[in-house]
């Protein structure tokens, strides 16, 4: 039963991961440019 709901929560994960790549990718491809940001909360990293 336990190895059964994990695969199933598994699947649903990719599932929803492969849906936002290939909108974010659609976007990309529209608009011909890339969106980089930082949250202003974030510490410096270099």
């Amino acid at each position: 039963m336990k190895k059964s709901l994990l695969m199933f929560a598994a699947m649903a994960a990719l599932g929803a991961a492969q849906a936002q790549s290939t909108d974010t990718l659609k976007k990309i491809k529209d608009s011909g440019s890339i969106t980089l940001g930082v949250r202003e909360s974030s510490g410096a990293l270099s």
